[in-house]
């Protein structure tokens, strides 16, 4: 027999006559005259398949019987260590008593003449259990399709098996992991490596040793005071409490490893020995039914066996590996478990499967019922649809009065930006009494379909279709119900119908009457999911407006510019110039502003300021590119160039409009008397000099105007 070991860590096996190769192969001869004595030296090509903390494992030929054995040495620089002699031994001779299908069987035991010892145990076949999980890991296809959920619980249910036999028997294995589990090509499970396997009624005299060092590999094996693999050990063993490590313990790793399973991570994270540690002892794992494996949850029976083998305190998991046991073959059984308590639906589902009287006679009582309801659920399905189609009816005359109304809206704002007198034009005002009487039609139109879509999204309720949505399907991440299915596009055709009556007063620049009809369009979509990309785009941007908000970028064309940003607040005077709410440089753009009036100030070191006022109404993007000179003379000020309100409430003949106004200079302070006067005394011609005298009429009543001063400026 010879072991071949491939490249992913499977061993497998060659069988010839004699259980030898032909290079190994003796003659009958040579049988016959064979020593049978139980020498150490009598194993023969040893080949190493694995190395440990304390041993080296290699596979020898036994020439005795002709076949391969797995030897298992302790290294040479711990053999003359008492306590590792001892739990070496300890390790051979509770292997050699567990005599059980899952855990391998020992042979011999024996020292060689300098003073090594060694045992020999069944060379076992197959992959470990963490080779056929890093593949799941990885989406292996071959592995998918050879290990699906349900045979992974066959192997776990194998490895329970043996552990619980093990206690039995008072031993604990204190390293469970999925490295230390075999599996071979047939299914056969093996537990491995019992080298730190404590047996209850003994003491462990490795158990005072000294804690490890904080840093090494999350998978290796550490002995002392803190003994087994960080990324499977129970917070007892990970405090370093030896005394209260007992089966439970062993429950925790397995856990762990169920964990794993069922997740294809771990269930703890971190890089280093020191945080996995205190993750162990603090940090409490996510449930595995958060988890999507293969596009399916974990069940919730399994995710809470698995927690409840992870609990933190020893009293709160399983207290014997048999009642971990039960609980599978109760959820294999598709019997209510004890870790979990499932729905009422969840258990008459489980009933009726196990069942099959019951399930009949609950399929009759769910035709005759579907039957009578949806008898009446098609008379009521009629009515919604004669609703509908009164509602899209008046909806439609409502869209084409409105888009005429849109129109002339769009004519009449053309009209007024073009008069500029206060009193309209006769076609300006024509248009203001076609438009009211197009607006009140379309209005009336809207609000008719109103009602009748209520009324057709209230037949849309049904109880019992939605009691039974548990049994759809879900869709990105949502599970809908019936009566959602029916209303959404019902209540997308109302947001339909309220978009437009927002779009006309938003023309028409009635931002509260607006807001009232955007309030009322999200009544009807507030706890509907869905909806295209289009109106949610054109939803922000009326939400943008209604609130106020509005964009400003001001462009300075000196690079060495500082800009100040103040806000006008109304009667609560000018700001104050030392605490701006916002400064920038000579390309500004602050985020989002309310509407209102602003001051922007921008400064060139020992230059004089520049303000700049602005303007900004609901949701405009205001683009200011301001010119700065590179010289302001003495006593004047620059006042940039931009848009310039005139007319208004101030005006008794213009209207309110918007021009634009180049830069210029003026004086910082009015021109006083005194400062004329010497201008007036300045003009030689006295001719121009009468011309440029200032007059003041002195009453009401008085009949013509006076100069201001005599000739010789009194």
């Amino acid at each position: 027999m010879r072991l071949e070991t491939d490249a992913q860590g499977t061993q497998t096996e060659d069988f010839s006559v004699g259980g030898s190769t032909g290079r190994e192969r003796p003659s009958p001869g040579t049988l016959a005259a064979q020593d049978f004595r139980n020498i150490p030296d009598r194993y023969q090509h040893p080949e190493t398949i694995g190395t440990g903390g304390i041993g080296v494992v290699t596979s020898c030929l036994d020439p005795n019987l002709g076949r391969r054995v797995a030897l298992k040495t302790l290294r040479r620089k711990h053999s003359q260590v008492t306590s590792l002699r001892e739990r070496f031994v300890r390790e051979a001779r509770v292997m050699s008593q567990l005599e059980h299908p899952n855990i391998v069987p020992v042979h011999e035991l024996g020292e060689r003449p300098d003073g090594s010892i060694y045992f020999t145990m069944k060379e076992v076949h197959g992959e470990t259990l963490e080779w056929v999980l890093q593949r799941l890991a990885e989406h292996d296809p071959a592995y998918l399709a050879n290990y699906p959920r349900l045979r992974l619980i066959d192997i776990f249910v194998h490895i329970c098996q043996a552990i619980a036999f093990a206690h039995s028997r008072g031993a604990i294995h204190r390293d469970l992991k999925p490295e230390n589990v075999m599996i071979g090509a047939f299914g056969e499970v093996q537990i491995m490596d019992w080298g730190l396997v404590k047996v209850m009624a003994v003491a462990d005299p490795a158990d005072d040793g000294a804690a490890p060092p904080e840093e090494g590999s999350p998978e290796a094996t550490f002995e002392g005071q803190v003994m087994g693999t960080p990324l499977y050990m129970a917070p007892e063993q990970a405090s370093g409490r030896a005394d209260q490590v007992d089966q439970r313990s062993d429950i925790y790793s397995l856990g762990a490893i169920l964990y794993r399973m069922l997740t294809r991570c771990q269930h703890v994270g971190g890089t280093d020995v020191k945080s996995i540690l205190h993750q162990v002892k603090n940090r409490q794992p996510t449930p595995p039914r958060r988890f999507r494996v293969d596009h399916h949850r974990v069940p919730r029976e399994l995710s809470a066996i698995c927690m409840k083998a992870l609990a933190k305190r020893q009293e709160d998991r399983y207290q014997n590996v048999q009642e971990m046991l039960d609980d599978i073959a109760r959820y294999q059984h598709e019997l209510p478990v004890h870790a979990y308590r499932p729905s009422v639906y969840t258990r008459f589902c489980m009933c009726c499967h196990r069942h099959p009287i019951v399930r009949m006679s609950a399929v009759t009582a769910v035709v005759l019922t579907v039957g009578l309801f949806g008898a009446l659920g098609l008379l009521r399905h009629q009515r919604m649809d004669d609703m509908l189609a009164s509602a899209r009816i008046y909806k439609a005359e409502g869209d084409a009065i409105a888009g005429q109304a849109m129109v002339l809206l769009d004519q009449q704002n053309r009209l007024r930006s073009a008069w500029c007198l206060k009193e309209p034009s006769p076609e300006e005002a024509a248009l203001a009494h076609r438009l009211a009487r197009l607006h009140q039609r379309s209005q009336a139109n809207y609000d008719i379909s109103c009602l009748f879509y209520a009324r057709a999204v209230e037949m849309t309720k049904t109880p019992v279709l939605d009691f039974l949505c548990c049994l759809g399907t879900q869709e990105d991440g949502y599970r809908w119900r019936t009566s959602e299915r029916r209303m959404l596009p019902i209540c997308r055709e109302v947001a339909d119908a309220y978009r437009r009556q927002i779009d006309y007063e938003l023309l028409a620049g009635n931002d509260s009457e607006a807001r009232r009809l955007h309030e009322l369009m999200g009544s009807w979509l507030r706890d509907i999911p869905g909806g295209d990309q289009d109106f949610l785009l054109w939803e922000a941007g009326v939400t943008q407006r209604l609130e106020a908000r509005s964009t400003l970028r001001l462009v300075v064309d000196k690079p060495d510019a500082e800009v100040r940003l103040y806000q006008l607040r109304g009667d609560l005077g000018p700001p104050d110039l030392a605490q701006p709410d916002q400064c920038g440089g000579s390309v500004f753009s602050p985020p989002t502003l309310r509407s209102g009036s602003y001051l922007l100030v921008v400064g060139r070191g020992a230059q004089p300021d520049v303000i700049v006022p602005v303007l900004l109404d609901c949701g405009e993007e205001h683009d200011l590119s301001v010119h700065i000179p590179d010289l302001i003379p003495p006593g004047m000020v620059y006042v940039p160039a931009g848009p310039a309100l005139v007319g208004g409430v101030y005006s008794p003949v213009y209207r309110q409009r918007e021009i634009e106004v180049d830069g210029f200079f003026m004086k910082q302070f009015e021109v006083t008397f005194a400062e004329y006067l010497e201008f007036w005394f300045a003009e030689p011609d006295s001719a121009r000099r009468a011309g440029l005298m200032a007059y003041v009429q002195l009453g009401p009543g008085a009949a013509s105007r006076q100069p201001c001063w005599e000739a010789t400026g009194k």
